[in-house]
């Protein structure tokens, strides 16, 4: 520990997140290998003959609604691996849960290691998991593209980003507020209402505008295929800032932390 400190805490803090990551693997293995299968079944299978162009194979007859059902299963494949593979940004703050529950946040005062390394190995194991999911996103999704026959284009790379970004900020502050409550049950909701009540009005708002923009009742779902295009296309625009944001969370991270772990050091 005197001697090398920071890879020891590095690797404690995989230690105990190695059960989170295994899981989040099996998952996504499980997840990816359900879409590779639509995949095939839309080209050789049971989807073929209910998309099919063949009116004397096809099983949906309307036109429009089996474009729809199409863009459905299409974006499923694309998208449900990509937002699997977004859970690995969220494992890291579960360490920040057993820190408080087993009080090593009281024995890391007894040790000669300062609260900026500390803050340190937190804000690196948090920033590699969101590495790691925008990696496999980014792969997942234009492997698929390519098994569909059609380009990765910017706007999936933006929608992985915001996806993305929206799970790493929620495990930062999923952090931050579990020290800070010292209890991972209310940090952890104390995020969940601090991002997503937030998010629920705003796609709220958006889903109304929709409503009026396609002259659909209020009442009625709004499909896929209406929804995905202007969600697209804002996320497009958006995708440099919340680039830049990705980078600033880790410094906002580490001196978040480094002041809570030097307020408790006092």
């Amino acid at each position: 520990m005197k001697n090398k400190p920071f890879s020891g805490l590095l690797y404690r803090e995989y230690f105990l997140i190695r059960k989170s990551y295994v899981s989040c693997f099996v998952s996504l293995f499980i997840i990816s290998l359900l879409s590779l299968l639509a995949l095939l079944s839309m080209k050789y299978g049971n989807l073929a003959l209910l998309l099919s162009d063949d009116p004397d194979i096809k099983l949906i007859d309307n036109e429009l609604l089996s474009d729809a059902f199409r863009f459905e299963i299409v974006t499923m494949i694309k998208f449900m691996p990509m937002i699997m593979a977004a859970a690995f940004c969220y494992c890291p703050s579960e360490v920040a849960g057993k820190d408080v529950l087993n009080k090593w946040d009281r024995f890391v005062h007894c040790t000669p290691v300062k609260p900026a390394e500390f803050a340190a190995v937190k804000a690196l194991s948090t920033f590699i998991g969101m590495a790691v999911s925008l990696g496999l996103s980014v792969l997942l999704m234009y492997s698929f593209q390519s098994a569909l026959g059609e380009r990765f284009t910017y706007g999936d790379f933006s929608i992985i980003v915001v996806t993305v970004a929206f799970m790493y900020i929620y495990s930062i502050l999923s952090q931050i507020l579990t020290i800070i409550l010292r209890n991972a049950a209310n940090g952890t909701l104390a995020a969940t209402l601090v991002l997503f009540i937030p998010a629920m009005i705003f796609f709220g708002i958006f889903g109304v505008k929709l409503h009026e923009i396609n002259g659909i009742e209020p009442g009625e779902s709004i499909g896929l295929n209406v929804l995905m295009a202007p969600v697209t296309e804002k996320v497009q625009k958006i995708c440099p800032v919340v680039l830049v944001v990705l980078a600033l969370m880790l410094a906002v991270q580490f001196v978040s932390l480094y002041l809570l772990y030097k307020r408790r050091e006092k």
